[in-house]
């Protein structure tokens, strides 16, 4: 069994101000950055680029929807460009109704229904893991995102129904 080594943390360090160290069974801690550093590598290229992908629409979309006078009046004015600095949830609840329903692809084309999905699956992963903020976007007994989820099963719906991301079996 090993023991404990008392280490003076200064040269001059008295017994009071003397740190121990455990020499074997545990590493030496590690910083908030080094933490964070160790999360990231250990996501996915693929889902780190969907994230990345997901938080750019976000930004995009909110940087031209502040700009339109209809948005001045509406709840969560301005509309923050990262997601993550809503002040509360019935806010970022109401623009992700809104961002949802109004993004398109770059060509002005809809987006398939489990593309939007996906979207909405890469904004909840940043904000779980970038924005320590717990939130589900996908479940319908979740009072504070319930109307992200109606808008994102509406949305699908509308689009399927019109064919968009259907499949035409010959």
């Amino acid at each position: 069994m090993q023991a404990l080594q008392t280490i003076p943390t200064t040269p001059a360090a008295d017994e009071r101000s003397a740190s121990l160290v455990w020499r074997g069974r545990f590493a030496e801690p590690l910083s908030e950055t080094q933490t964070e550093t160790k999360k990231k590598e250990t996501t996915p290229r693929n889902t780190q680029s969907s994230n990345t992908w997901a938080t750019s629409l976000w930004r995009d979309w909110a940087r031209f929807r502040n700009t339109q006078e209809s948005t001045v009046i509406e709840l969560g004015f301005p509309i923050p460009e990262d997601i993550g600095d809503f002040q509360e949830f019935a806010s970022m609840d109401f623009g992700l109704q809104r961002f949802i329903h109004e993004i398109r692809r770059q060509d002005g084309t809809p987006y398939p229904p489990e593309t939007l999905k996906q979207i909405s699956a890469g904004l909840q992963r940043y904000l779980r893991n970038d924005r320590n903020m717990h939130v589900n976007f996908f479940r319908a007994d979740e009072p504070s995102f319930a109307g992200i989820y109606k808008a994102l099963d509406c949305r699908m719906r509308e689009l399927t129904n019109a064919g968009v991301g259907v499949e035409k079996m010959c």
